[in-house]
């Protein structure tokens, strides 16, 4: 049995139908068992038909919030229009849904990056600033812990300036390594709002930590993001891979060419991207300037200072 949950009450509505009635014919269609309670539905039957229903009946649910999908005449419509293959496409492009507001990917590689997170138990994110990689996962760290499929998201960075000696810096544990994570709250706040955010951080659902306190624990159950990679050493990076547990996903985003490391020093991100590039079960996402979305002006810079750098 799986399960999906749909929170927006109206498109729910759109989907099930007057006293669930859709789903009934859903189920039919699809040769499965289908049945709701309140926002979450149940999906029983051969594995490789419930999936595929849920991934129909997610997409559906995803037009009926954006206002594709108004009756049951549309629906039916879009229900038609999708095969098994093209929804697993729609599934990656439609976007991320964190309660009632949908995340989409707006480049390519975003879609890409999306895909593999979705499939992938280890997914690297490489590439400039602003090309939207840490926005992303996090967006898709949240929809795995609002839909109930971890029990945590957890999202670490090396901090670097400090030597993560941090016990010498003034204040408790958060008001030190806040100001080195405060580009994560920055996205959480934007996602989820800052109330809701530090509820999940009181609650332990969210936890943000220095890479350094990663070490000797195993990390089950959770999404696990690794920030500004290009910062930790060959060591920290094998320690960080190793931590991962049962009905865990990893990912792991920077920028090689932008590695604060002292020089001689080799780069764990650019490292494991070379080792780990054979094994099955990791992806490799490498984004370019043209996939910068933060603003137009960014790729500009960094192409100016390549064009300088070879002359």
């Amino acid at each position: 049995m799986i399960e999906l949950v749909l929170p927006h009450y109206h498109a729910r509505k759109i989907v099930c139908g007057d006293h669930d009635d859709n789903l009934r014919r859903f189920a039919e269609r699809m040769d499965i068992t289908l049945h709701r309670k309140e926002e979450t539905l149940f999906f029983e039957g051969a594995p490789e038909k419930v999936e595929q229903a849920r991934f129909i009946i997610q997409y559906l649910y995803q037009q009926a919030i954006l206002g594709s999908i108004k009756d049951k005449k549309d629906l039916d419509d879009a229900f038609f229009s999708v095969t098994a293959h093209s929804v697993r496409e729609l599934d990656h492009s439609a976007g991320i849904l964190i309660k009632n507001r949908l995340i989409k990917p707006r480049s390519a590689h975003q879609v890409a990056l999306l895909k593999a997170l979705k499939d992938k138990d280890i997914v690297f994110g490489s590439g400039p600033a602003g090309t939207g990689k840490t926005y992303l996962a996090v967006a898709y760290g949240l929809s795995l812990l609002f839909e109930g499929k971890v029990k945590k998201m957890i999202i670490t960075r090396p901090i670097l300036e400090a030597g993560e000696k941090l016990g010498f810096l003034p204040g408790d544990m958060r008001e030190k390594i806040d100001p080195y994570l405060r580009p994560i709250y920055d996205v959480l706040y934007d996602i989820l709002s800052i109330e809701k955010t530090e509820r999940k951080i009181q609650s332990g659902e969210i936890e943000l930590a220095p890479l350094a306190f990663m070490r000797g624990r195993t990390l089950s159950d959770a999404f696990i993001l690794l920030d500004e990679a290009q910062n930790t050493t060959s060591g920290q990076m094998k320690m960080f891979l190793t931590r991962i547990g049962e009905n865990s996903k990893m990912g792991i985003t920077g920028d090689v060419a932008q590695s604060d490391l002292p020089d001689g020093v080799t780069c764990g991100l650019k490292e494991a991207i070379d080792i780990l590039k054979p094994i099955d079960d990791v992806a490799i996402v490498e984004f370019d300037n043209a996939d910068i979305v933060r603003h137009p002006l960014i790729g500009k810079i960094l192409n100016a200072y390549e064009h300088h750098s070879k002359h």
